[in-house]
């Protein structure tokens, strides 16, 4: 009997405690509100509903729109919550089967999806410094510069190595991806090929200049140091082309290493990449004089590489200079 009420008088006790925190949590998201827009940002949601008893607390705030400072991005969301369990790390989910649309304009880009499901891990400490996310995507549309670029279905994930907050690793699985109307145009004469890739397989790390939590938000982001490419893989009508490498990355952005791309078909993949005016003919004739000869089937496959050299802020194929690398910073 006494354990009985010892229980009891402890389910009161949480069952207050819970509804103080759930009355208290509307006001402690407008005071995050607040604190987010004297630096700069610009959130607009729904009133915070909470919820998740008994063992959680969790905030719905329904529609949202969070802008970056000095218009460095935008994120909007059909749904926005917040979830923190009891003795669990904290979570933040985006869309949860609604659409998704990210914007970032210095860099004309926007990525859109029908249907997301977005989810991020933070410690459940002060510095709320990232674990892990994962995305679902369908129905995706990317708007670049030079087109639309379309995806069926997008996973994605990523993670902060244990004791090293500041290297993340990411996975992606995309299928059914969609080119540019304009590069598939380009390239027709090239080939019968399809409009899309079926499937693309990407695995990297990156290390950065420090950790992403809530420090981060504070001041300019930390900046990548290092990009390790393990492993991506595409297939294209009868190009299956793989790609590895690693490139280091000064304060300035400048990237100093070597990608390797490896294809089965030197000819179709040259040919291709001067059709979409990616390599000049000249080069791409010295390169497929390098291609192994093919061979029949029964003796297996021989794939050709390309590896392309970042040195000096230029980029190298072949001994040929493709011309400035692209700087690896973040806005």
């Amino acid at each position: 009997m006494r354990l009985v009420r010892m229980l009891g008088a402890v389910g009161l006790l949480w069952c207050a405690v819970w509804a103080a925190l759930a009355l208290a949590l509307p006001a402690a998201a407008t005071r995050a509100r607040q604190a987010l827009e004297a630096r700069g940002w610009q959130v607009a949601t729904g009133p915070v509903r909470a919820g998740g008893f008994p063992l959680a607390i969790a905030g719905d705030a329904g529609p949202a729109e969070i802008a970056l400072p000095d218009g460095a991005g935008v994120l909007r969301a059909e749904r926005l919550s917040l979830s923190a369990p009891l003795l669990a790390p904290v979570t933040l989910r985006a869309g949860d089967g609604g659409a998704v649309a990210v914007v970032l304009p210095a860099a004309r880009v926007t990525v859109a999806a029908a249907r997301a499901e977005v989810e991020a891990v933070l410690r459940p400490t002060p510095a709320l410094t990232f674990r892990r996310a994962s995305a679902r995507l369908s129905d995706v549309a990317v708007t670049l510069a030079g087109g639309v670029i379309g995806a069926e279905r997008a996973e994605a994930r990523l993670s902060a190595r244990p004791g090293q907050p500041a290297v993340l690793g990411f996975e992606a699985e995309i299928a059914g991806l969609a080119l540019p109307a304009a590069l598939v145009d380009r390239i027709a004469a090239a080939g019968a090929l399809p409009a899309g890739l079926p499937r693309l397989n990407l695995a990297a790390e990156a290390a950065f200049t420090r950790p992403w939590d809530r420090a981060a938000l504070d001041g300019p982001p930390p900046q990548p140091m290092r990009l390790t490419l393990r492993r991506a893989a595409a297939d294209w009508g009868a190009v299956s082309a793989e790609a590895e490498g690693l490139l280091r990355i000064d304060p300035e952005g400048v990237p100093e290493g070597e990608i390797r791309l490896s294809l089965p078909d030197a000819g179709a993949a040259l040919g291709l990449a001067v059709a979409a005016g990616l390599l000049p003919e000249p080069l791409a004739s010295r390169l497929a004089r390098l291609a192994p000869p093919r061979q029949a089937a029964a003796a297996g496959p021989r794939r050709f590489g390309l590896t392309f050299t970042f040195r000096d802020g230029r980029v190298l194929l072949g001994g040929a200079d493709l011309g400035a690398a692209p700087a690896i910073r973040l806005p």
